[in-house]
């Protein structure tokens, strides 16, 4: 117990947390959550240091970094000298704490301002379909954009805002999905989440025969293909069934290529 009333150095860490700085500014490039400080004191002060953590963090006022003729700049650039700060930490820690080295002693801070653009939606979907079903058309997203708000940097290369994965398997009818948005970094986005419906159509196959058409032949020509018809095997969906025709399909033979292919060399 005597060893525990003698004075000691030793190394703690400790949070640091920014406060009070415009809304219209956002800190782009990672800091430190914690600062090294190397310290002196009685042995039953620096105990409850070394053997647990510092619950709280220690506050660290910008306001007076951002003055009026700054205020308008697209981005700030300033240094932020933790060892300046010894006898506040002190103070936050305990009076009986002396701080000796503070690490790492300056850090570069630097804020953007932020902007703002619409960008569209796009859902990233995972679906397997059941056996003769498919999408039908695009997926609709309700909103279809949300407006972004970040560092122009990040929004001038910004072109989609992208849903988490939707993930399906043997879809055989239309979905909807409420799903969350993923935000870029430093961003914040006007909404969290958006709906995205499926829509799912049934196809089936048939099959049909139609006629070969023989183009680009000259009339002084006489030429018959044999056989003079071919089966086209296709999907359709149930809703269009009775929408194809035979005549939606034109099989064709060119003449032009029949005659470069017999040609001599």
């Amino acid at each position: 117990m005597n060893s525990l009333s003698k004075d000691y150095i030793t190394e703690i860490e400790c949070p640091i947390e920014f406060y009070n700085y415009p809304d219209n500014y956002v800190m782009v490039d990672e800091i430190p959550g914690t600062v090294k400080l190397q310290v002196s004191g009685r042995g039953f002060t620096l105990l409850k240091y070394t053997i647990g953590s510092i619950a709280l963090p220690f506050n660290i006022d910008l306001q007076s970094y951002f003055s009026a003729n700054e205020s308008n700049s697209n981005q700030i650039k300033f240094q932020y000298y933790m060892s300046s700060k010894k006898e506040e930490m002190e103070r936050f820690l305990n009076d009986e704490i002396k701080v000796l080295d503070v690490s790492p002693s300056i850090l570069n801070l630097k804020f953007d301002k932020l902007h703002e653009k619409t960008v569209q939606i796009s859902p990233k979907l995972s679906l397997n379909y059941a056996p003769q079903h498919r999408l039908k058309g695009k997926p609709q997203t309700m909103p279809d954009s949300v407006v972004v708000k970040g560092p122009k940097s990040v929004l001038d290369t910004l072109t989609d805002i992208y849903t988490e994965s939707i993930i399906g398997e043997n879809i055989n009818k239309n979905q909807a999905y409420t799903v969350k948005l993923k935000s870029p970094d430093q961003c914040n986005l006007s909404a969290k989440e958006v709906r995205v419906k499926v829509a799912v159509e049934q196809f089936t196959e048939n099959t049909i025969e139609v006629p070969i058409n023989i183009i680009n032949k000259p009339d002084t020509v006489s030429l018959s293909v044999f056989p003079d018809k071919i089966k086209i095997t296709y999907l359709v969906s149930f809703q269009n069934f009775q929408i194809v025709k035979p005549s939606d399909f034109h099989p064709a033979i060119d003449y032009r290529e029949i005659s470069s292919q017999n040609d001599p060399q």
